[in-house]
């Protein structure tokens, strides 16, 4: 499996949907991150982490092999076309809503000053 397959990017994020299949956790997750540049380079670090779906047990193959995984992330994305557009959504709510969120205030440049009086929203 291929994970930029299943890798979204816009504005200065990126969300990523994997398969858990661990004795601890199951399910499909996805992964949103955001990107701050920091002396010239890129910096991604985890906004959030949460389970979107449980595993379809009717998916065929193998548990936990790369071909199964697969199918796992295909069958979801197939029933829930609408999946990015609905994340970008939870993103803003998570985030507190615009204006305010990270994208607001990277475009207006408020985030250096919101980081410097610890009133960044992403960090609570």
């Amino acid at each position: 499996m291929d994970p930029l397959d299943w890798v979204h990017q816009w504005d200065n994020y990126e969300m990523v949907m994997y398969v858990r299949n661990d004795d601890g956790e199951q399910g499909i997750f996805m992964q949103v991150l955001e990107k701050h540049l920091q002396d010239g380079a890129e910096e991604w670090n985890i906004v959030y982490d949460r389970q979107i779906a449980d595993l379809d047990p009717n998916v065929p193959g193998e548990p936990g092999s790369e071909a199964w995984e697969e199918k796992q992330l295909r069958e979801h994305l197939n029933r829930n076309p609408q999946l990015v557009t609905e994340e970008k959504n939870y993103l803003k709510s998570y985030l507190g809503g615009a204006p305010g969120t990270n994208e607001t205030n990277e475009a207006n440049g408020t985030n250096e000053a919101n980081e410097a009086n610890g009133t960044n929203k992403a960090d609570e």
